[in-house]
């Protein structure tokens, strides 16, 4: 494929093409590369739409079910969680020294109900006031150290 185009000096002066054709072929040769790029992936997203059309999924109404279920089963989950760690509920637990258990997630979209949990040690608790818009609020930092066993870190 032959493609020539031609840069107009509006175009070139900010870039500094006028004065380096070598930087001129790497931009050019970045742009065409580009547009490959961008016809290949159009093309794969046509196949993709196709196959999507042509799937057929069995007990569709059994599969929305579990998904709005699991659904509702989060919300109120974190419904829960919100109410128990409050600190009205949470603040005469804060001790130094209390053994914790701490969850976390690397994903908040997963369909898994599994959790990942780990402990800890409270070693610190304060309070901390914050102003922010000209509200005062009262937020709680919590130092802990985490125990690592049964498991791999993956970065």
């Amino acid at each position: 494929m032959l493609v020539n185009w031609l840069v107009s000096p509006t175009i070139a002066v900010p870039f500094g093409l006028h004065q380096k054709p070598q930087l001129l072929k790497h931009f050019c040769k970045e742009l065409i590369l580009t547009f490959l790029c961008l016809n290949f992936v159009q093309k794969q997203v046509r196949e993709l739409e196709i196959e999507r059309s042509s799937m057929v999924i069995e007990d569709e109404e059994s599969v929305k079910d579990y998904y709005d279920l699991l659904q509702q089963y989060r919300t109120l989950k974190k419904d829960v969680r919100d109410i128990v760690l409050s600190p009205k509920y949470v603040l005469p637990f804060l001790q130094s020294g209390r053994l914790v258990r701490v969850q976390y997630s690397t994903d908040e979209s997963t369909f898994s109900i599994d959790e990942n949990v780990s402990w800890g040690i409270i070693i610190n608790f304060e309070k901390v006031k914050t102003n922010a818009e000209g509200n005062i609020h009262t937020l709680f930092s919590v130092s802990f150290a985490i125990l690592f066993m049964g498991f791999t870190l993956q970065l």
